[in-house]
């Protein structure tokens, strides 16, 4: 039995001005609600941070790039490949840049952060990998940040990290 109160699950608490945070148990899936919807209220860009995109989150995630492409907003993923998981990573990572372009997938082998950043006005950060464990197996935690400052400097680190890490093509010759 959960020890997380019923108030708390899958519901986000403003706990301050512009802040707020969801405990997302197993089996509901509301990390993955939480990110599509900010995904959806997207005008310019969306920065996504995730160390595993597993092909039980592709569909999830190539529907995010195509809704997004369609509104003319630029998606960047920047993810790692560990070696071991190539043949399962590298399929998913290639239907991803059939939709938003290889040029928007890049590789940066010490990723563990999971955020993500809405035309640098929110910044998502989660627990949760971009993986069907993260929606079914998993209890999850979320923040969702309406600050534009944080939103910018979370921004900044995501750019320092884009600009070292490797392009898709490097990677996956």
């Amino acid at each position: 039995m959960s020890k997380i109160p019923k108030i708390f699950k899958g519901k986000l608490l403003q706990i301050a001005t512009g802040v707020e945070l969801a405990i997302c148990p197993a089996l509901r899936g509301d990390v993955h609600s939480m990110l599509e919807n900010l995904a959806e209220e997207a005008k310019n860009e969306i920065c996504i941070a995730n160390p595993l995109i597993t092909i039980k989150a592709k569909d999830f995630v190539t529907r995010i790039c195509k809704k997004a492409k369609s509104k003319g907003v630029n998606v960047r993923i920047l993810t790692r490949i560990d070696p071991d998981k190539m043949n399962i990573i590298v399929p998913v990572l290639k239907a991803i840049a059939e939709i938003i372009g290889h040029e928007n997938i890049r590789i940066r082998d010490s990723l563990h952060a999971k955020f993500a950043i809405f035309d640098k006005k929110t910044v998502f950060i989660s627990s949760a990998n971009l993986t069907g464990a993260s929606t079914i197996d998993n209890d999850e935690i979320a923040v969702k940040i309406d600050l534009e400052s944080v939103a910018k400097e979370a921004y900044k680190y995501f750019q320092d990290m884009w600009d070292s890490s490797k392009e898709l093509k490097e990677v996956i010759r």
